[in-house]
């Protein structure tokens, strides 16, 4: 085979195959749109209207002192950290230090909120 007919070929394949890509992709495109636009009436218009609970962070330089004088029907307490929570308004409030909050902290005082709402 002759370099020129082995460029055409590979030209001619790479055009075939950017083409099935395109299509391809238009027709995930399409099939993405169409589920966002089915999500999309499912969900509710604010979304704090929605069943599930609120979750509030709170940076302060006296956590435990703030969860101690919050109404609360729980709390949870760490070093440096703490979370309260409402049941009955579904809501849960997460305080820490500004210099002392990092993602196990966080998490360890979101767990606890879940467990007491739950209650």
């Amino acid at each position: 085979m002759s370099s020129g007919t082995f460029q055409w070929v590979t030209r001619r394949t790479v055009v075939l195959f950017g083409r099935l890509a395109c299509e391809v992709m238009a027709a995930l495109l399409a099939l993405c749109l169409s589920a966002g636009l089915v999500l999309a009436q499912d969900t509710p218009q604010n979304p704090f209207d929605a069943k599930g609970p609120q979750f509030n962070w709170v940076l302060n330089d006296n956590p435990a002192g703030l969860c101690a004088r919050a109404s609360k029907d729980g709390t949870h307490t760490e070093a440096d950290a703490c979370s309260y929570w409402v049941q009955q308004e579904r809501r849960c409030t997460l305080v820490t230090k500004p210099d002392k909050a990092s993602h196990h902290v966080l998490g360890v005082l979101f767990s606890a909120c879940q467990r007491g709402l739950r209650a």
